[in-house]
């Protein structure tokens, strides 16, 4: 979801898919891949909320069709981050 299109300078899809190095991406690991320009503002007329939905729709049809594929090509996470005491969700 290409968030903050509301703004002048947003990026514009094509310009999202080639900065973030997609079409190389979605070759590499044979996925599928969308870019969904959207807003997401306060007080959104419902009617604008469309490109959200169309793209979490999206997502859900190509994860629900490929899950098995997908879970068996998961990869265990690991973070390179290193937490520090008073980190949210550390104890």
């Amino acid at each position: 979801l290409a968030n903050k299109q509301d703004k002048k300078d947003a990026l514009l899809p094509c310009d999202i898919i080639e900065y973030l190095l997609l079409e190389r991406l979605v070759n590499e690991n044979k996925s599928l891949c969308r870019v969904e320009p959207c807003s997401a503002i306060k007080n959104l007329q419902r009617r604008n909320h469309q490109p959200i939905i169309e793209g979490l729709r999206w997502l859900l049809a190509a994860t629900g069709d490929k899950y098995e594929e997908l879970r068996t090509r998961q990869q265990p996470l690991t973070s390179s981050v290193p937490t520090s005491k008073g980190t949210r969700g550390s104890r």
